[in-house]
């Protein structure tokens, strides 16, 4: 039994809507919610929301790093959807989920998923959707969450913004910087691109076909995980751009130095 946790980021700069699902094994709500007391923050009234100007709140960005150091402890998978089909993303979202629990097996006992407000019209409409799909037969899927409560959620809000840039990066449409760093294994005053640093975090966490043995490999390069047809789910009303940009962020990670 696993817990997945769902939230999206809604771009119409790019003309997508990107979304994200964060599973854990244990349920990491009791994480979480130190991670917002450690933060000087109150649980079930404070959250993390990646809207948030953390210039002006130094805090989220304090409980933002602390929910890193938990995603890094999870696995996740994408959904790219197109922007002007906004109230169909729910359907996309069940088809990721669905494409992610096809590729393992069954559990012995269900996972609990939790969605966030806002993503499907109504429950109702979520829950024939999830059982015409079959999902019900690997998870128990609730609904209509509130992210204050279902802590979880915090976190594939903040991998769904995190992905979001970086796919935005890959389309052209943000060339932002950022120094490397402490720790980084660079010069900490170089400058770097943002979608690089974002993408060095969270690259070993996709759900993703393991990589070729050694014996296979050409070179280095060829240490890659195939997230395309796992973590990677791209909606058939994407347009051809788009899916082509998705593909070339998060169709394969490379696992390798990077140093």
């Amino acid at each position: 039994m696993g817990y997945f946790y769902f939230d999206e980021s809604i771009h119409s700069k790019g003309e997508f809507i990107l979304g994200a699902f964060v599973y854990s094994q244990d349920d990491v709500n009791g994480q979480v919610e130190e991670a917002i007391k450690s933060s000087g923050l109150v649980p079930g009234i404070d959250e993390y929301k990646s809207g948030t100007h953390v210039g002006k709140h130094p805090e989220q960005a304090e409980l933002r790093d602390k929910l890193k150091s938990i995603v890094y402890r999870t696995k996740i998978g994408v959904i790219v959807h197109p922007y002007d089909k906004r109230d169909e993303v729910g359907v996309t979202a069940l088809k990721g989920l669905k494409q992610i629990l096809n590729y393992y097996k069954p559990p012995e006992e269900l996972h609990s998923t939790y969605f966030d407000e806002n993503i499907f019209k109504n429950i109702t409409e979520a829950e024939i959707l999830s059982s015409k799909l079959g999902i019900n037969e690997f998870s128990n899927c609730y609904f209509e969450q509130d992210s204050r409560i279902i802590k979880g959620l915090q976190l594939a809000d903040l991998v769904a913004h995190t992905c979001s840039i970086m796919l935005l990066e890959t389309l052209g449409l943000v060339t932002k910087t950022v120094k490397a760093g402490n720790n980084s294994g660079y010069d900490p005053d170089l400058d770097i691109e943002i979608g690089f640093e974002l993408w060095a975090g969270i690259r070993y966490n996709f759900f993703a076909k393991p990589p070729p043995h050694p014996d296979q490999w050409r070179d280095q390069l060829d240490f890659k995980s195939v997230v395309k047809d796992v973590g990677l789910y791209i909606s058939d009303a994407c347009s051809e751009q788009l899916r082509e940009k998705a593909l070339d962020r998060f169709g394969e990670m490379y696992l390798g130095c990077i140093h």
